[in-house]
C-alpha cells in the first residue's frame, strides 16, 4: 500500500444493518439450541434504492425440500400439542 489508512472493518455498516446482525446472531443462537441447523444460508440484504422495500432484511437463505421437510418435522416436534 501506499501509506493509505484503511477504514474501520465497520466502515460499510450501518446501525440498522448492525441491529439486524445482532438480531440475526441471536436467532441462529436459539434455533441451534433447538437442534435446528437448516438455515445455514442466512444472509443480510441490503434496499435496493429501486425497490418497494427499502429496509435491510434477513434472508433465511435457499433451502431444498429435504431441507424444508427437516425443518418442518423438527418445529412441529417443539409445537405446544393440542390438549384436546
Amino acid at each position: 500500500m501506499i501509506g493509505l489508512e484503511l477504514p474501520t472493518p465497520d466502515y460499510f455498516d450501518t446501525e440498522e444493518r448492525s441491529e439486524l446482525s445482532e438480531a440475526g446472531r441471536e436467532l441462529v443462537a436459539v434455533l441451534e439450541s433447538l437442534g435446528i441447523t437448516e438455515l445455514d444460508d442466512m444472509s443480510i440484504v441490503e434496499p435496493c434504492r429501486h425497490a418497494l422495500c427499502r429496509d435491510t432484511v434477513l434472508n433465511l437463505g435457499n433451502l431444498r425440500v429435504d431441507a424444508v421437510r427437516d425443518l418442518v418435522a423438527k418445529l412441529k416436534a417443539l409445537a405446544p400439542t393440542d390438549p384436546q
